[in-house]
């Protein structure tokens, strides 16, 4: 599979309407999820929406505080914004569904200002994943699960775990990208307002904001990437690998699990 840009599949969303003002009206006394670290709880950074709308129009910063919020469920005075979309048709079924409560983070509102984005990673479990743009413009560089991209460490032990370091985009962009060899260019899109880019299972991707910014994002699994989300969730956490088959089975009766883990894996 490859990446692929989808128009017209926002249409019925009541959150293509969205803007900042939007949220300043409604949310501006709540506080959202920040990809900044708050050092004194060891967690994310919370950020109330009207100081962080003050921050997102007025900061210079190289690398902008991005928000990207997972935590919308759970709070009773902002969950009502899950109700503004709905993941596609395309992207309709999710094998995870059956985990429940138990299921791991997987949809986000995201908001920035530009420059502010989110450095080279790949999905967690290898999942894929989809990003509806409503607000602004936003670059998308993307190299494929086997290619790790230039600028970015990645440190195997001894048990297959691994971990990336990426430069933050900015940066990446002015020490990495002018260097590429021609054979090792990436892939290159242009996110345009009220458009959606599927991102296949274990792709790497970095996102700049060339413009502020508001989007939706989720990531999913199903039939096309099934067996591999089955292996690196094993890997990861057997127990709740059990427990997604456990809930599965109950749903989808007729599904198969792949019945060589390795073989399916990311660590062949």
């Amino acid at each position: 599979m490859i990446p692929v840009i989808i128009t017209d599949a926002m249409n019925s969303w009541k959150a293509k309407d969205w803007t900042k003002e939007y949220f300043l009206q409604k949310f501006g006394s709540f506080p959202f999820k920040t990809d900044e670290p708050d050092i004194i709880k060891r967690q994310k950074l919370f950020i109330k929406m009207q100081d962080y709308l003050e921050y997102f129009d007025n900061n210079n910063d190289e690398d902008p505080i991005y928000l990207f919020d997972d935590k919308l469920a759970e709070r009773d005075e902002v969950k009502e914004i899950l109700n503004d979309w709905a993941p596609p048709i395309y992207f309709q079924e999710d094998y995870f569904k059956a985990l429940e409560e138990e299921r791991p983070p997987y949809r986000w509102i995201v908001m920035g200002p530009k420059r502010s984005g989110s450095p080279f990673h790949t999905d967690p479990y290898r999942t894929s994943a989809w990003n509806g743009l409503i607000k602004g413009r936003k670059r998308w560089v993307l190299y494929p699960y086997n290619l790790i991209p230039p600028g970015v460490d990645v440190d195997f032990d001894e048990d297959g775990n691994f971990e990336s370091d990426s430069p933050e985009p900015v940066k990446w962009f002015l020490e990495n990208y002018p260097f590429i060899p021609e054979k090792y260019k990436p892939i290159e899109c242009i996110l345009e307002e009220g458009e959606i880019i599927f991102i296949p299972s274990g792709w790497w991707h970095l996102v700049i904001n060339l413009t502020d910014t508001i989007a939706v994002t989720q990531n999913f699994c199903n039939q096309s990437n099934f067996d591999i989300v089955c292996a690196e969730l094993n890997f990861d956490d057997e127990e709740l690998y059990e427990d997604f088959q456990t809930r599965l089975t109950k749903i989808k009766t007729d599904i198969s699990f792949p019945t060589n883990l390795v073989e399916s894996g990311f660590r062949t």
